[in-house]
């Protein structure tokens, strides 16, 4: 018995020792190395933080550079760094891409082609073009090598053009020029915008409503009247337009799919239209409205963390450019404060106001100008943007415009839905602020980042018509397809004549000197002869000349005082705003000076100063 309670006490002490050893070296393990799962998502939070601490001193390693003014491309590898370090870092789990379908892309490239074939007779109109696409180019043309260029400070000079404005556009459009300097090239570096904002316009459509609305609504815009006259221009406008129509996609997208591309898309979209043209300006307090309506409408929280996701990442791009604008110069608010109804300082005496009365007396003029220059000739056109003083809408497209918002208003009232209140908005956010409170006569360019969303319009009452059309009085597919191509064909033929107008109008309102100068120097003038314009150093008539000569002629441009006192072989003159005083300075200084009497030039005259 005694041996036998002396082995059980022996065995328990060895279970309790075992017990206590099993337990003691779990307990160890647990503490020193942890289970995979948790060491991995230890690791990753350290890479992540890691990361991150990286993207903040890369960015701030550009800060840097934008206060010293450092002109070198390391300040744009590290801004592309830190921006990629970014969107890694805000990263959760696989990226989801868009698959595009065969469907797709055959319609792009239908678009693609149908936009060509309607620029391109608008693009080749000897009369039709403005001075500010020429200078806008030469801008990019003579812009500086990548390891010259001031990547954070804005082009042109101040005095060259009426803003100035990040790089990035001009340096893109740069090859274009480099190739084949000419004014047909100067138009076809902007197409790549313009058929962008045909194919999201497309594609944002056909998410929201259908692939045939989607067609439609890209067809009207192609052929809008105003938009054929503008589009053909090779202008900064359209690169607004392209990027604050991706910012609407790209917030569509991400409303209604929650993935994190669309964020990083809307967030780089959105930061690329604060680096283009000044309508594109309103796209932050735009989407900015709509992400607060839809955190409130769904309060989820998976959305408002890509929310925030998506300011973080456009913070992060467009920071360089809101340093240098907050501590060396602010050039968001250069055309703002010329062209603002509040504090312009382009503002006309009428449109100066004093006291609450007449303010609401000028607003109410504006409004009512605004309002009437859409369907009135002689109203609307500004800033020799004149549109030959027509009308912007003409009759048949200012109908289906009316009646397409009427229609638009009315299904996004009775689904409930926020997207479809994107389109309206944009047209009236736009209007508001791009034509009414800014100074007049009404600008119809300043609209045009709109014209998408009223391409879209004017799609949506035809559509609407198409359906009852086929529904309620002739079911036959044929017939009611034929009356769609009709009505299409009838709308095409109506805003190419309207468009056709307001070039032809043009001719009588802008004058033709340049065509006339470029045309005599080009068929008179050997190459490598040089070409002096007398004018103020900024004068846009030496900048366009270069590309309607094809760059083949040394051009100078200065006042005439500071001219060579001795012509050149060949050379000749372009004296700005001729009177007797200075075309007898020009016979003075140069005895041999020939008067060329037959161009019926009215602002310049031209000298050929030797033979």
């Amino acid at each position: 018995m005694l041996l036998t309670m002396l082995r059980l006490k022996r065995q328990t002490k060895e279970i309790l020792l075992l017990t206590r050893n099993f337990f003691k070296e779990r307990f160890l393990r647990c503490m020193i190395i942890p289970h995979p799962d948790l060491l991995s998502m230890s690791q990753n939070r350290f890479v992540k933080l890691l990361t991150l601490c990286i993207a903040i001193v890369l960015l701030f390693m550009v800060y840097s550079h934008v206060l010293k003014r450092t002109v070198s491309e390391i300040s744009l590898i590290l801004w592309l760094g830190s921006l990629l370090l970014f969107v890694w870092v805000l990263k959760e789990g696989r990226w989801r891409l868009p698959k595009l379908s065969r469907q797709i892309l055959f319609d792009c490239v239908l678009l693609t082609l149908i936009s060509t074939l309607f620029l391109l007779p608008f693009s080749l109109l000897s009369s039709h073009f403005h001075y500010d696409e020429h200078i806008t180019a030469y801008t990019s043309f003579s812009l500086l090598s990548a390891d010259k260029i001031d990547w954070f400070g804005v082009v042109p000079a101040k005095e060259e053009w009426v803003s100035q404005f990040p790089v990035f556009y001009h340096f893109f459009q740069k090859p274009f020029l480099v190739v084949y300097p000419s004014v047909l090239m100067v138009r076809i570096s902007t197409w790549p915008y313009t058929i962008g904002v045909v194919i999201v316009l497309y594609l944002l459509t056909r998410l929201v409503y259908t692939r045939f609305l989607g067609l439609l609504s890209a067809l009207t815009f192609i052929t809008l009247g105003t938009q054929l006259y503008l589009g053909s221009l090779g202008l900064l406008f359209h690169s607004s337009t392209f990027f604050f129509m991706l910012s609407l996609y790209a917030f569509t997208r991400l409303y209604l799919y929650r993935t994190y591309p669309n964020a990083v898309l809307l967030a780089l979209s959105m930061a690329v239209c604060y680096m283009v043209y000044t309508s594109s300006y309103i796209i932050a307090p735009f989407i900015l409205t709509f992400m607060i309506f839809s955190f409130v409408k769904d309060r989820t929280v998976s959305l408002a963390a890509l929310y925030g996701k998506t300011l973080i990442i456009f913070f992060a791009a467009l920071s360089p450019s809101l340093l240098y604008a907050a501590r060396i110069d602010n050039f968001f608010m250069q055309r703002v404060n010329q062209v603002s109804l509040f504090s312009g300082t382009w503002r006309s005496q009428q449109e100066i106001f004093h006291n609450i009365d007449s303010f609401l007396s000028v607003l109410t003029a504006h409004t009512s100008d605004a309002w009437r220059s859409l369907f009135l000739p002689d109203v609307g056109g500004g800033g020799e943007y004149w549109f030959g003083h027509q009308s912007f809408f003409e009759p048949v497209g200012f109908i289906l415009f009316l009646l397409g918002i009427i229609i638009v208003l009315y299904q996004a009232i009775r689904r409930g839905s926020m997207i479809l209140f994107i389109f309206p908005s944009a047209i009236a956010f736009t209007f508001v602020f791009g034509v009414v409170l800014t100074i007049h006569p009404p600008p119809f360019h300043r609209w045009s980042i709109a014209y998408p969303m009223i391409g879209f319009s004017i799609a949506q009452s035809v559509s609407w018509m198409f359906f009852k059309i086929r529904r309620r009085f002739y079911p036959s597919r044929n017939f009611s397809n034929g009356i769609l191509a009709t009505a299409l064909i009838l709308f095409v033929i109506s805003n190419v004549k309207h468009a056709l107008s307001m070039t032809e109008k043009d001719k009588i309102l802008k004058p033709q000197d340049i065509i006339m100068v470029s045309r005599y120097i080009r068929a008179n003038v050997l190459p490598q002869a040089p070409i002096y314009i007398a004018a103020f150093p900024a004068n846009a008539f030496g900048k366009e000349l270069v590309f309607r000569t094809r760059n083949v002629y040394p051009i100078t441009t200065t006042y005439f005082d500071y001219l060579p006192t001795a012509a050149k072989d060949n050379s000749l003159l372009v004296l700005h705003r001729p009177d007797d005083v200075s075309t007898q300075k020009v016979l003075a200084r140069f005895p041999r000076a020939r008067l060329i009497g037959n161009l019926n030039l009215k602002e310049y005259a031209l000298f050929r100063l030797s033979e």
